[in-house]
């Protein structure tokens, strides 16, 4: 079986490719300048049987995805995608990578992320990250790397909204707060800090630092903190550290209990105090700390090793790389509750009294206080319901997704209103379009927070859709408009991508348009069903 990894990213092609090495395995690597042209030559040259993308990385484009369906819907070769942004980015991410490189198979790195790739047809399974020992392991103490408490991570923009605060919280404030000497390692601590809720001091920035360089900080530290960005997962340096013989001291999450013995492999806290007393004691024990390190190296260089790793992959992917040769589904019954995504076909904003349809990126939902016949802004959405018509599946819950483009100034009231038709409509300002339900009243708040995109408005429509569908209709739309005596201004992303905004460079803007999510009751376990999990 030969493997193609679609990656360019050092952290990735360090680590990943040492396991096929160790298990001869072919495996080819493209260059890192690698054009979506050149990427079908090399497929077709090459002939992978199985083709494995990773990271967030450039690689990971509609341009290159196209090349990869392109290919394994010639061949029957099997796209495998490992998935090692899960939980936090599954939404926008992970569903983006599932939906345009359309993979056969997903690996993630997160336990209890399976399901929610299972619920859109696609087999899943747990692989989480591993250590390359060729880079992670003892080194010399360098003077520079030098330091009694030493931590390895970014700033990112998603750290204030996971539970990665609360392991910093956990972790580095109460040391910060007994003044311990430490060394943060990473990019963004210098701009990001001013968002914690605690102080940071300059002498403990360190700045970034290669990825190569990393393991001498783990050998040069006493003590190495280890925050985690959620309770089920455990992050790359978590691994790697303890590969490297650095001793870490990271939260007591079931992640971590999964897969170490704490007081064994490494030490785990449950709150600030626990975090002081632990330091404190093995900053003057020094065979304590030896012991642990050698014994969690030890098992991680025995158990958690790329080789390991690509050992499952490869069994996975025999699994399901058969039957799509001899063209078969090997994942064929849908999940108990499968979920589909219909994305809103049509968007549009009016102004009112005349109706002067305006074409633009936001859905503008607006009304200045006054007088009735002072202009206001409405929009609309049309949905298209046709490929919910399914036999065997009954709707268990249908929300309807609203994304901001800019934080509200000021708190108002929205109303939202529920149309339907049999056939679809040729306008999108449709008066034959037949009221569904009464006007619903959504509270629109007042924020100040960056990204608010990334949280939508959420509307849950399950009745309403269940209805529909039953009655066969085959479009709904969707009215939204502020009521007298409200008023304010509420802009909505919608299906064109916004120019000079925070998502205007990002490839997978499509996560963000208007859309509908159903989730069905599959009581037909035994029958296999065509499924579409994402409709346009």
């Amino acid at each position: 079986m030969k493997w193609y990894y679609l990656e360019n990213i050092p952290n990735y092609i360090q680590t990943v490719p040492t396991g096929f090495k160790e298990n001869q395995i072919p495996l080819m690597i493209p260059p890192p300048d690698l054009t979506p042209h050149q990427l079908v030559q090399q497929l077709k040259q090459y002939r992978p049987d199985v083709i494995l993308t990773n990271g967030w990385t450039p690689f990971h484009r509609e341009p290159y995805f196209r090349a990869v369906r392109q290919y394994c819907e010639e061949t029957n070769s099997l796209h495998v995608f490992w998935s090692t942004e899960d939980p936090l980015h599954t939404d926008y991410w992970g569903m983006y990578v599932l939906e345009t490189g359309r993979p056969d198979v997903v690996l993630t790195h997160a336990y209890d992320a399976p399901p929610m790739y299972q619920e859109r047809g696609t087999p899943s399974y747990y692989l989480p990250f591993a250590c390359n020992p060729a880079i992670h392991r003892q080194l010399p103490s360098l003077p520079q790397y030098q330091s009694d408490i030493a931590l390895v991570a970014n700033f990112s923009n998603a750290t204030m909204d996971s539970w990665r605060i609360n392991s910093l919280k956990f972790l580095l404030e109460p040391l910060l707060r007994k003044n311990y000497a430490i060394s943060i390692w990473g990019k963004g601590w210098e701009h990001g800090r001013q968002y914690l809720p605690f102080p940071i001091p300059d002498r403990a920035i360190r700045g970034s630092i290669p990825y190569n360089r990393v393991p001498y900080v783990y050998a040069a530290s006493k003590i190495v903190l280890g925050i985690q960005n959620h309770q089920q997962l455990l992050t790359r340096r978590t691994w790697e550290c303890i590969a490297s013989g650095g001793l870490l001291i990271t939260n007591h999450t079931p992640a971590v209990l999964r897969h170490f013995q704490p007081g064994l492999h490494l030490l785990t806290s449950h709150q600030p105090a626990e975090t002081l007393a632990r330091t404190q004691f093995l900053l003057q024990n020094r065979l304590a700390r030896q012991r642990i390190a050698t014994k969690g190296q030890k098992w991680v260089h025995q158990n958690h090793t790329y080789a390991h790793r690509v050992r499952e992959m490869v069994s996975i992917a025999s699994e399901h790389l058969r039957p799509k040769r001899k063209k078969r589904k090997s994942f064929s019954f849908l999940a108990p509750f499968p979920r589909q995504e219909i994305r809103a076909h049509s968007t549009f904003s009016t102004t009112f009294p005349n109706g002067h349809l305006i074409k633009a990126p936001y859905l503008i939902v607006k009304r200045k206080p006054g007088a009735l016949q002072k202009k206001e802004y409405r929009s609309g959405l049309l949905f298209s319901l046709e490929s919910s018509l399914l036999k065997g599946l009954e709707v268990y819950e249908a929300q309807l997704k609203l994304f901001l483009a800019v934080c509200p100034t000021k708190s108002t009231q929205m109303m939202c209103q529920f149309f339907s038709r049999k056939e679809p409509p040729t306008n999108p300002v449709d008066p034959t379009l037949i009221l569904e339900s009464e006007p619903q009243m959504i509270p629109i708040t007042k924020s100040r927070r960056e990204r608010v995109f990334q949280t939508p408005i959420t509307l849950t429509v399950t009745s309403l859709i269940s209805r529909l569908i039953k009655q066969e209709k085959k479009t709904m739309g969707v009215y939204l408009s502020i009521p007298d005596p409200h008023d304010g201004a509420i802009q909505f992303l919608g299906r064109q991508k916004p120019k000079n905004h925070a998502l205007s460079g990002l490839v997978y803007y499509q996560r963000f348009i208007p859309r509908l999510e159903i989730t069905y009751r599959n009581r037909q376990k035994n029958r296999i069903h065509p499924w579409i999990p994402f409709v346009d």
